[in-house]
Order: structure tokens, then C-alpha cells, then sequence
């Protein structure tokens, strides 16, 4: 083999080698590899949710999601949402009072009653709205929340939330 074929071979190596860098990162002890090309560092995004009534407004917890960019799709799974009513903090209102969510990127919205371990009923929105029940009692509800283009990454996602209502 000639000088030039080493030194050909050497420049070759060092090109590929420096254009297939990637980020490495540590989560829980475990070293992960990033392409930092194919996927910003804000994905999934973290779209936080709230409902309201009136002067009242609470976060809404986020459960399982799926969300795809750039040819990347990343999904999670989580508790159902009676699970995560077990420890969740009733937002306490009056019969009939209707409830606002609020979600970044206006996604089109989908809100289920909930009755033990299942989806009891879909509750009908209007312009982001819900009329709670005349009845006493706490009520589970289920926010599905799809976007069709989110953020700088035209993500589309589906994302759960949760939230409970006590009616007094």
C-alpha cells in the first residue's frame, strides 16, 4: 500500500467519523446516544393543561401520550384515569357550573366521564367547554387532546389528562 492510499484512507476515516457525531447523554445511569439532527431537545413536548370555572383553575395530570416528528414517533403509557383520581384534589363546584380547558396550540379535544374502570360516556365541548352534571358527587373526567401540527417540530400528537370534579 502507497503513502497516498494511507493517507486517503486516513482523511476518509476522520470525515465519516466526524459527520456521524452524536450527543451522549445519561438518564438513570444509562448512556444514550442522540442524533442531534434528527429531533430537538423539546421532544415529546410537555403540554401542560388546565381546567377552569370562573376564578378556580388547576393543572390538569398529564397521562399516556404519543407524539411523532421528523420520522420519530414516542409514545408512553400511563394509569388510567380513575387510578390517578385516587390522589388527585377535586376541583369543588356547583352543579351544572361548565369547566374551560386550556391547552396550548388549540387541539381539538375529546372529554370522557369516567365510572370505575371505564370510559362511562363522552361528555359533549363547545368552544373548549363542558357543563358539569346537576347531580351531587365526584366526577372523573378524561381530556384527549390531538394536535394535528404542534410547535417548531409540526409534531402531531394525542395526549390524556385528568381531572376531577366534586359537585356540591
Amino acid at each position: 500500500m502507497t503513502i497516498r492510499t494511507i493517507v486517503m484512507i486516513l482523511i476518509a476515516s476522520v470525515i465519516i467519523v466526524g459527520c456521524g457525531k452524536s450527543d451522549e447523554h445519561q438518564y438513570n445511569g444509562v448512556t444514550v446516544k442522540v442524533d442531534p439532527h434528527a429531533v430537538s431537545y423539546d421532544f415529546p413536548p410537555a403540554v401542560p393543561g388546565y381546567a377552569h370555572a370562573g376564578d378556580i383553575k388547576i393543572e390538569m395530570v398529564r397521562g399516556g401520550y404519543e407524539w411523532e416528528a421528523n420520522n420519530q414517533t414516542i409514545m408512553s403509557d400511563a394509569a388510567s384515569p380513575n387510578q390517578i383520581a385516587e390522589w388527585f384534589e377535586a376541583l369543588e363546584l356547583a352543579p351544572n357550573s361548565k369547566v374551560e380547558i386550556e391547552l396550548e396550540g388549540q387541539p381539538s379535544l375529546e372529554v370522557f366521564l369516567w365510572e370505575s374502570d371505564y370510559r362511562e360516556v363522552e361528555v359533549p365541548v363547545k368552544e373548549s367547554e363542558i357543563q358539569l352534571p346537576d347531580t351531587k358527587g365526584r366526577y372523573i373526567y378524561e381530556v384527549v387532546a390531538n394536535w394535528s401540527s404542534f410547535g417548531k417540530e409540526k409534531a402531531k400528537g394525542r395526549v390524556s389528562y385528568t381531572f376531577v370534579v366534586e359537585i356540591q
